[in-house]
């Protein structure tokens, strides 16, 4: 088994190789903002403009009430998206060169986690400044916060796409599974409505869904809407969420075979 490499050389490289990609490919960032600006403009304004805060548990304007929603799914999405960048790295046969470099395995997966990282943070901020102009009302230290737990959902995020990608016979099976996740995860969260009024087994599954807890904590830290399940809760599902993922993640990652 190969020693860590001096100061983490070797996951600081992986890290860097993949940012230097996604800085000259901006269809990535075009295709993971490209659902969430549609849903906030269209969607968002629209209903700004009819329902207002009329809505049970909506206690601003609904545009301001779904834009941290529409940040969560933005981070969601991109931790996919970067999960089937690695599905290709290693059918390709690039994952073998870093495996096979003289650093411990598990810098290749802090590589890709970071820089996975580091793009939905990236991505969220993007989607963030666009909310503003339209009527999102924050403050900067609340957007800073609420993008550092981004960056701690993406980790969570990043981990279990990486494990399923490892599962996967097949890129079309993966990306297959991109689209059973996303957008029932999104509806099945309260990221587009309120849980106060929805049907009693809708609430069940919220609750049992890691995007519901980054959404209400999102809400808390940009808009100052607070949590109906509580910062508590909260806190402890996505800290589980994280290290359940994360931890599968990097099994699934130094577990790989270079041949």
């Amino acid at each position: 088994m190969s020693r860590f490499s001096p100061g983490l050389s070797g996951a600081r490289a992986v890290a860097a190789k993949h940012l230097r990609v996604f800085l000259r490919t901006p269809m990535e960032v075009t295709l993971t903002l490209f659902a969430p600006i549609l849903w906030l403009v269209l969607f968002g304004l629209a209903l700004d403009s009819v329902l207002g805060a009329s809505l049970p548990g909506v206690e601003q304007a609904y545009l301001s009430f779904l834009a941290p929603g529409l940040v969560a799914l933005t981070a969601l999405t991109a931790a996919l998206f970067a999960g089937a960048t690695f599905y290709l790295e290693v059918d390709r046969g690039q994952a073998r060169q870093y495996l096979a470099a003289p650093m411990a395995r598990i810098e290749y997966y802090l590589g890709l986690a970071s820089s996975a990282t580091v793009k939905t943070i990236v991505q969220s901020a993007l989607l963030l400044a666009l909310a503003v102009p339209l009527g999102m009302s924050t403050t900067v230290v609340g957007a800073l916060a609420g993008l550092a737990v981004v960056g701690l959902f993406a980790l969570g995020a990043f981990g279990f796409s990486a494990w399923l990608a490892t599962l996967s016979p097949s890129f079309e099976a993966y990306h297959g599974l991109l689209i059973v996740l996303n957008l029932p995860l999104l509806f099945l969260s309260d990221a587009l409505y309120p849980l106060q009024g929805v049907p009693e087994w809708l609430a069940t599954v919220a609750v049992a869904n890691p995007l519901t807890h980054l959404v209400e904590v999102l809400r808390w830290l940009v808009t100052g809407q607070a949590s109906p399940l509580g910062l508590t809760v909260n806190g402890i599902a996505l800290a589980a969420f994280v290290a359940v993922g994360a931890g599968l993640g990097a099994r699934a990652v130094t577990g790989l075979t270079e041949g």
